[in-house]
């Protein structure tokens, strides 16, 4: 709690939430903030400024690539505003590369990418203790939620805790009752969604109903949507596909704003 109070004072400032959820009035504002243009901008800007001594030297078109995670990608932000900042910077191209967090993340590794929009906390500290990644910023945060069947064989709306969610998702698939499916990608959602499991005690590899699809958000929901099955999401992209009708059959099952705050931060 002490976390999320800090993160509401530094949005007055500089952090800002794509999505912010309300359990109090039940109502979600999914509308991105003018603030959430600025910050990404002023991030834009400063690799601009870093490339600047660059184009004094060598005049010519300058691509610049910022590797991202599917969640963010798919809220359509990302999309503006590149097409926003290119065009008002002709001799600059921002291109944007959207993966799981640990490819994002390999990607600044290799040099293959100028900077990084993230959000599995865990596994950037790695890069950061290697001097792969800098600047750290959060520049935004939401939530991550369990979805599933709109019938809920498994519960999950009377959880306690995630912990509690899953384990209920558990017993329900060993009953032959639901399947789970998991992004298996490395992403900042199946990291979490992987400590998750950490903390039941249980162990669902190995078993006929966890459905590793070693995709991204979007393809995990519509699988999901096609089996009855439960996943972990971000609220992000749920509520874009859930808008538009890709996914009827999914229900917003479970959400706790304590233990699934998902944070998204920037590096260069």
């Amino acid at each position: 709690m002490k976390f999320l109070n800090y993160l509401e004072r530094e949005e007055k400032g500089v952090s800002v939430a794509l999505y912010k959820y309300k359990p109090k009035v039940g109502k979600r504002t999914s509308n991105v903030t003018r603030k959430s243009y600025i910050i990404i901008f002023a991030f834009l800007a400063l690799l601009l400024i870093s490339f600047y001594s660059y184009k004094l030297l060598f005049p010519v078109q300058t691509r610049i690539i910022i590797s991202t995670t599917t969640s963010l990608y798919a809220t359509g932000l990302l999309d503006y505003l590149a097409e926003e900042f290119n065009s008002t910077h002709p001799t600059i191209s921002v291109e944007f590369v959207a993966v799981g967090s640990g490819a994002a993340l390999e990607l600044a590794k290799k040099g293959d990418a100028c900077a990084v929009l993230v959000h599995a906390p865990s596994l950037e500290k790695k890069y950061i203790s290697e001097g792969v990644i800098t600047y750290h910023h959060i520049f935004a945060y939401n939530f991550f939620i369990i979805v599933g069947p709109k019938d809920d064989p498994a519960d999950v709306k009377n959880a306690s805790s995630a912990s509690d969610a899953f384990k209920r998702i558990f017993m329900a698939a060993e009953e032959g009752k639901t399947v789970f499916i998991t992004r298996g990608d490395l992403s900042g959602t199946n990291v979490k969604e992987v400590q998750i499991w950490k903390e039941t005690g249980l162990n669902p590899n190995n078993t006929k109903w966890y459905k590793n699809i070693g995709g991204g958000m979007d393809q995990a929901l519509l699988m999901a949507n096609e089996v009855n099955g439960y996943t972990l999401s971000d609220i992000g992209t749920y509520l874009v596909f859930s808008k538009n009708g890709k996914i009827p059959n999914l229900a917003e099952l479970f959400f706790n704003s304590t233990e699934l705050i998902n944070i998204y931060s920037s590096y260069l």
